[in-house]
């Protein structure tokens, strides 16, 4: 077992973790999204946040079960 294991898993419970965040209270994130500007309708924001949060947690969980950089 290679010695960065342990850090990479951290950083994958990490990413999945602020991506299970994004996904369930988009909000925040959309609001910042808007701030920037973002040229898209609210509900549009909101949407592309949960899904990217939903990747977001997808991948986490793929890097850890894989021990794979995803």
């Amino acid at each position: 077992m290679s010695p960065l294991a342990g850090p990479f898993a951290i950083a994958c419970v990490l990413v999945a973790g602020a991506g299970a965040l994004k996904a369930s209270r988009p909000t925040d994130t959309a609001n910042a999204l808007r701030a920037v500007g973002v040229p898209v309708g609210r509900r549009g924001r909101i949407a592309v946040v949960r899904t990217f949060g939903m990747a977001e947690v997808a991948a986490g969980a793929v890097a850890l079960l894989t021990g794979n950089a995803v």
